[in-house]
């Protein structure tokens, strides 16, 4: 369905943005690299969406993750080209995966209780999330610009 190809790219590039500007908004790094690092990102963000409020917004995240994650589930089975599963196979995951990841961040950002992760799944979802909030844009240009290739 082409409603959800769309929506798929929609939510990709604003999972990616939201995993990219909540990670240079981390407090607590002293070192200048991640300074000079975090300070771009920001300003970059500042550029392309006048403020950086809404990426802020603790609702907007929730949102943005919940309908990541379901768009990401229903893209596996409804894909642009007509092989099912395998079709849209990386779009389908970033969503998946970035929705969980926002989920985790607000999760651990709202609850009183301690939640622990696996130390690999931490590492993914948490500690380099910027990664893969750079992954999930590349993705969703990639696939805006070739539609018909199959996994993309």
């Amino acid at each position: 369905m082409i409603q959800f190809y769309f929506l798929s790219i929609l939510l990709n590039l604003m999972t990616g943005s939201v995993l990219l500007y909540s990670s240079a908004n981390l407090d607590g790094d002293s070192d200048l690299e991640s300074e000079k690092k975090s300070s771009f990102i920001k300003s970059l963000f500042e550029k392309i969406f006048g403020s950086s409020g809404i990426l802020e917004d603790s609702l907007f995240i929730l949102v943005v993750a919940f309908l990541s994650f379901f768009t990401g589930i229903i893209k596996l089975f409804f894909p642009v080209n007509k092989i099912i599963i395998f079709g849209d196979l990386l779009p389908s995951l970033t969503g998946i995966l970035g929705g969980l990841s926002l989920l985790f961040s607000y999760y651990s950002e709202k609850s009183d209780v301690a939640f622990q992760l696996p130390s690999f799944l931490e590492k993914i979802f948490v500690s380099e999330k910027n990664i893969f909030g750079i992954l999930s844009i590349i993705i969703a240009i990639l696939h805006f610009i070739l539609p018909g290739v199959l996994f993309l």
